[in-house]
């Protein structure tokens, strides 16, 4: 067969995704070609007929309809995150033939609605390269590290651009295109920036206080369709009668837009500022890597850089006693999990009630033998216990990365694809 796979975004991570997939699947026998950059909706079709592709995978895309993909193109969507939106719009766009993968329980990420394809859960996988680059085992120099993204602080402060972007959006009478017109793009760029319209401060302000509220950080317990739901309810309110009847088509869209990623990234941005205080209460000694920790007062102190290399990422692994995890769906399986153990470092991941399904900790390793778990509420006792237990840390991370290494490489991922090409 011939493979197409595009990223979501052009990032490191999004290419080392989509790199070492495409690696396997070559070493499978498959032509493979990865992009390093997505591709525009308009313009997927004609790459695929012009590579004779049969499988379009894509990450955190549905598949296109303007045009629509060659009949011959079975399309893969593979979803990292489901937005409410994205779930409203993936029914409408997938055919009998495709497969759309989530990183996990599918319910559990939001997409609970029924498709007219298979439904399947794809766990990410790790290179060889992450351990054979990891050298030798250095002696830790810090008590707690944590890799991985935080969202800045929520500003959502009033500006004059703002107001004219929302005015300007809201001249456009016509139904929105299948290709947001540029103001549109602008109101959206702002919104998530936190430079908000005069009209719409109030309401997402509320919107915030109702998520913070109704999430309970460190839990693992996010449902995406309650909050969003709760969201929408508060900026309804907020927003008098006559504002909600005055909104423009793009308005309603902006809005929508800028609460999805509230819903998805508020959470995300509790839980970790939640897990910097539980650690610094146990020590002092924290490092943290990746994007908006710089942009915490608490945590500003202690960011040490943004890491991008596997030899990087395990030298961090190798040099903390404790590498902190959190997920705010409870689906711990994930990328930075797997990478840190292939090299033999101690994960220190929160109990969920979602550990047994897909992509949660429990359906691969138990707590304890492989991996520290803690909650909210004995975070310090545990985390005591594996600081002071030299011996048992090293033996956990050498059974675990045992265990990643024989189930969780790429080459895996490739053939669980293959197997579900030829159901």
């Amino acid at each position: 067969m011939r493979f197409l796979i595009t990223p979501n975004l052009p990032t490191a991570y999004d290419r080392r995704m989509v790199e070492g997939l495409a690696t396997a699947l070559r070493e499978c026998g498959q032509y493979t070609v990865a992009l390093q950059q997505p591709l525009r909706e308009s313009e997927t079709a004609a790459r695929c007929a012009a590579l004779g592709a049969d499988v379009l995978l894509q990450i955190n895309r549905v598949p296109p309809v303007d045009p629509p993909l060659p009949a011959r193109t079975r399309h893969i969507a593979w979803f990292q995150d489901v937005f409410p939106a994205t779930a409203r719009e993936i029914a409408g766009r997938v055919r009998s033939a495709d497969i759309v993968y989530t990183l996990g329980d599918a319910k559990v990420l939001g997409l609970d609605g029924a498709l007219p394809c298979r439904v399947g859960c794809l766990l990410t996988g790790i290179d060889e390269k992450v351990w054979t680059a990891a050298g030798g085992h250095a002696r830790p120099s810090v008590d707690f590290s944590l890799c991985g993204y935080i969202p800045p602080p929520s500003r959502l402060s009033h500006s004059a651009l703002a107001d004219l972007a929302w005015h300007v959006a809201g001249r456009c009478e016509d139904p929105l295109p299948a290709s947001p017109p540029l103001r549109f793009r602008a109101l959206r760029f702002l919104l998530r920036r936190g430079s908000v319209p005069r009209i719409a401060a109030s309401a997402l302000r509320e919107a915030t206080r109702v998520i913070e509220r109704l999430y309970r950080p460190l839990r693992g317990e996010l449902d995406v369709r309650r909050l969003s739901v709760a969201a929408c309810e508060a900026v309804d309110v907020a927003l008098s009668a006559t504002n909600r009847r005055s909104l423009s088509p793009e308005q309603r869209s902006a809005l929508s837009f800028c609460l999805d990623n509230l819903v998805r990234e508020r959470p995300r941005m509790v839980d970790r500022l939640a897990l910097v205080r539980l650690a610094l209460d146990v020590s002092s000694s924290l490092s943290l890597y990746g994007r908006g920790w710089n942009l915490h007062a608490i945590s500003r102190s202690r960011y040490k850089g943004f890491l991008s290399s596997p030899s990087e990422l395990a030298a961090v692994y190798h040099g903390s006693r404790i590498n902190l995890g959190n997920n705010t769906h409870g689906l711990g399986l994930h990328s930075r999990t797997f990478e840190c153990m292939a090299v033999g470092g101690l994960i220190f991941m929160h109990a969920s009630a979602n550990d047994e399904k897909p992509g949660g900790m429990l359906t691969a390793f138990e707590p304890g033998v492989h991996f520290g778990q803690y909650t909210p509420d004995d975070f310090a006792e545990e985390a005591a216990r594996w600081l002071h237990d030299e011996t048992r840390r090293i033996e956990a991370g050498v059974r675990a990365a045992a265990l990643v290494r024989a189930n969780h490489t790429w080459h895996h991922r490739a053939l669980q694809i293959l197997s579900d090409l030829e159901r």
